[in-house]
Parts: structure tokens; sequence; C-alpha cells
């Protein structure tokens, strides 16, 4: 892991995991982890889904960087 797992803004039952060399989100359904998405930047420490997309945050060697995924 590249840092703590965290909370998706907007899918509460969503966790962000950072990891090199690709991150995944994975969803917390019926007393289980299942990923919805393992395709993630490594740099992607934050994200929020918001009217259909999922927006990523991070940074990486100073660097901010954004990225919009449609869902």
């Amino acid at each position: 892991l590249t840092y703590s797992p965290r909370t998706v803004s907007g899918r509460e039952n969503w966790v962000l995991i950072g990891s090199r060399p690709n991150g995944m989100i994975a969803e917390w359904k019926n007393g289980d982890f299942k990923v919805v998405r393992e395709d993630l930047p490594r740099w992607a420490s934050s994200a929020v889904v918001l009217e259909g997309q999922l927006i990523l945050v991070g940074n990486e060697k100073g660097r901010l960087y954004i990225e919009i995924h449609t869902l």
C-alpha cells in the first residue's frame, strides 16, 4: 500500500486502496469486499463520485494530478 485506505466521497461503501503499480477501489457489500476498479494510477490518494464520474486526486513528486473517469 502507498497510503492508508480511504472512503470514496459520494459512495460510503467504496474504499480507495493505493498501491503500486496500480491502485483499486473496492466495495463493501454483503460482508465482503468486491473490486470495483483495479486500474487506478499509483498517485491517486483521494476520490469522489459526482454525477456519474469518478474523480481522482493525488500527487507524485510534488506535482498535483486530477483524473476523471465515467462510471
